[in-house]
């Protein structure tokens, strides 16, 4: 095994697969790629596309921050 892709979107459940991928990783002494994920809300409402970018930006924030 050369590449480990761990998904995490830095929530406590996530947290688990990246400690998982570091204890494969030890045996394996592969290349970790951690790739952030989310769920892209989908809204069915009169909400201005505007407000809509700027919940993007707070999660896109987040996850910098992280």
């Amino acid at each position: 095994m050369k590449t480990i892709i761990c998904p995490t979107d830095f929530s406590p459940a996530s947290e688990n697969a990246v400690k998982y991928a570091l204890a494969l990783n030890k045996h394996f002494n592969a290349k970790i790629i951690l790739l952030h994920t989310y769920e892209t809300p989908v809204l069915y409402t009169d909400i201005a596309p505007f407000t809509m970018q700027m919940d993007y930006k707070f999660v896109h924030d987040a996850a910098a921050k992280n």
